[in-house]
């Protein structure tokens, strides 16, 4: 979503950035603060990658929004070409780590089943992105309602707040399983994995007390279906939405039902 607004974005603000009254940018400025922007893309894809294996999943996915949001709030304040050039670049940085960190987080958290789909969804969220910046321009660059010389600058501001927001949701996204386990942290995976299928025999009202331990093996023999991907977006929703709102209900999933048995290793 991010992505597709920040494009919109320069593209509906470019025509403002070109008058006297704003930055006053000429057309090879605002193609070089734009190419600017793709080489930021590039080079954070490619740094935040490799920091991703590195320090974690979860360090990387609420890093890069932070740096998107505080160098799209920033260029709200920018007063020439250079200062708009170089937060363009930032911003295309933090983009570019975003999709290496939320793709890996989405390859190693959702199962492999439905991981094509909800991969789907999220990056296809660009389009969102583009529809709420050009609705909100209708708005916000009106000169009927706003003077030239400040809606611009408003409009960089729907970014970091939109960016604010997605921070605030992934505080409660887990770290990656799979990636603790790469680096030998046992327990921590254990216990993230443990928290996540509680949360899923909770929505599935699955009764714990099937649980059958023998000699590190745990099995589950109860009656209930394989997760939908509506399934997963709602379990997720519920993950996320939880630790916010307060106390929430899972309700049963609908539909055909047969045994199912899953096992565990401990």
């Amino acid at each position: 979503m991010l992505d597709g607004l920040e494009v919109t974005l320069v593209g509906v603000v470019s025509s403002l950035l070109h008058k006297p009254g704003t930055l006053g940018l000429s057309f090879t400025q605002l193609g070089m603060a734009s190419s600017l922007y793709l080489f930021g893309a590039i080079s954070g894809s490619l740094v935040f990658g490799y920091l991703c294996d590195r320090f974690g999943r979860k360090k990387l996915y609420m890093t890069t929004p932070i740096i998107y949001l505080t160098a799209t709030g920033l260029t709200a304040f920018c007063w020439n070409f250079e200062t708009f050039a170089f937060l363009r670049f930032i911003c295309g940085a933090g983009l570019g780590g975003e999709y290496a960190a939320m793709n890996s987080a989405i390859d190693e958290l959702i199962p492999a089943r439905v991981r094509g789909t909800v991969d789907l969804v999220v990056n296809g969220s660009y389009w969102l992105g583009t529809f709420l910046c050009a609705a909100s321009s209708l708005v916000l660059l009106n000169p009927k309602i706003f003077p030239e010389d400040f809606s611009w600058r408003f409009m960089f501001a729907l970014g970091a707040t939109l960016g604010i927001t997605i921070v605030v949701l992934r505080r409660y996204l887990p770290e990656s399983p799979r990636w603790l386990l790469s680096r030998g942290r046992v327990d921590e995976a254990e216990h993230i994995a443990a928290d996540i299928e509680r949360k899923v025999c909770k929505y599935m009202r699955v009764d714990t007390s099937s649980l059958m331990r023998t000699e590190g093996l745990v099995a589950v023999n109860v009656q209930t279906r394989p997760l939908s991907f509506l399934d997963i977006m709602r379990i997720m929703w519920r993950y996320i939405s939880c630790p916010l709102f307060g106390g929430c209900s899972f309700p049963h999933a609908h539909g055909p039902e047969h045994t199912h048995t899953h096992t565990h290793t401990h």
